[in-house]
């Protein structure tokens, strides 16, 4: 799942690997100051590589291991 990089700098480096397995990357939007920044990875392609493919998205709700703090 992608948080930290952004999504076409992560593009970039599974292309440039060509790892000899399949990948499969999860969207994971962070929020921004506008709310759910989803369209952030929806501008991409679902297949950027022979044996990569983005698709899904991962959503964290509360009573997670994070949501846990207070």
């Amino acid at each position: 799942m992608l948080t930290v990089y952004a999504p076409a700098r992560t593009v970039r480096a599974f292309r440039v690997a060509n790892l000899p397995i399949r990948v499969r990357l999860i969207r994971w939007p962070i929020a921004n100051e506008s709310g759910r920044n989803e369209a952030e990875w929806d501008a991409g392609q679902a297949q950027v590589g022979p044996r990569v493919v983005v698709s899904g998205r991962k959503w964290v709700l509360d009573a997670t291991p994070t949501g846990r703090t207070r």
